[in-house]
């Protein structure tokens, strides 16, 4: 019976050793794990931040959050540090904290997030329209914009915009991409603009640039197809063989017959300079032929003939 009592009275001491408020946590974040200041860092939209750097000074310690947003920090008791928090996608925070003298604080940071601007590019289009000759040149910039908190913010709050020789110009249209990320889109028909030239996109919130802008060169135009046959104003009967000849076999092309406003028939080709179309089309009408080069990189060439179809 004696036996019995003394191995009770260790179980009960051991289960009050682990249970008490001393006791060590399976967190190893958590502040009652010895001293240390600890919390999260998280935008504005609740979104943790891993990865983010915690700095305390004039302690000169560093750590970084890990993928819950968590961090923890051993400084002394009953001193005053500055703690800063920073990322490279958010506006760094610096807060003066009095760390207690049992060496534990809880205190969390809430981050302004930068949205950054990714995949800026530069095409050119050109389009050569046989039945008046004209060679239009249009200059293509898109380029992706990211925001942490959400891309609801950006046209909200944020102004994008690329300009080239002093010439500023805003995104014709924008295309939702996921829920942090839109791409944006402009068509420029501007004579002046060279191979060569450096366009330069950028974006502001209140004027105040968010970060720094990004450089493109503008690329050569790319060569169109020539010597259509049909040629322009031919009487053409289909089915029959479309050719054409192209600068370069390297590109993907597109043939396309247009009815008024209306594709009537297409085919995706491949380094070739001809195409059987195997369909019969109304009678007695004008179509618009066109030949669509794009290379790999999206810069366009077309070239468009008139022919009728007895």
């Amino acid at each position: 019976m004696h036996g019995r009592f003394i191995i009770a009275f260790c179980l009960l001491a051991v289960l009050s050793l682990s249970c008490g408020p001393d006791a060590k946590r399976d967190n190893p974040l958590d502040p009652v794990n010895g001293s240390g200041v600890s919390g999260t860092v998280s935008g504005w939209g609740g979104n943790v931040i891993s990865n983010a750097v915690v700095t305390a000074v004039p302690a000169n310690l560093s750590v970084r959050t890990n993928s819950s947003g968590q961090y923890n920090i051993e400084l002394e008791g009953g001193r005053t540090y500055l703690l800063t928090a920073e990322h490279a996608y958010y506006h760094s925070r610096t807060d003066t904290i009095v760390v207690p003298s049992d060496g534990r604080l809880k205190h969390n940071f809430v981050l302004n997030s930068i949205p950054r601007i990714d995949d800026a590019k530069v095409l050119r289009w050109s389009v050569h329209t046989l039945w008046d000759g004209q060679l239009p040149v249009y200059t293509m910039p898109q380029c992706i914009v990211r925001h942490p908190d959400g891309e609801g913010l950006l046209e909200r709050y944020y102004n994008l915009n690329c300009s080239i020789k002093g010439q500023k110009y805003f995104p014709d249209s924008s295309l939702g991409l996921d829920l942090i990320s839109r791409r944006y889109f402009w068509s420029i028909f501007d004579t002046s603009i060279h191979t060569g030239d450096t366009m330069t996109f950028a974006i502001d919130s209140a004027g105040t640039v968010i970060q720094p802008a990004s450089q493109i060169l503008v690329p050569q135009v790319l060569g169109w197809p020539s010597i259509l046959q049909p040629s322009n104003n031919a009487n053409f009967g289909l089915p029959d063989t479309f050719m054409w000849d192209n600068v370069s076999l390297f590109v993907t092309a597109r043939v396309e017959i247009w009815r008024d406003i209306t594709v009537v028939w297409q085919r995706d080709l491949s380094n070739v300079e001809k195409v059987y179309c195997d369909t019969a089309l109304e009678g007695g009408r004008d179509y618009v032929w066109k030949i669509i080069n794009t290379d790999q990189y999206g810069n366009r060439a077309v070239a468009e003939a008139i022919f009728h179809n007895p």
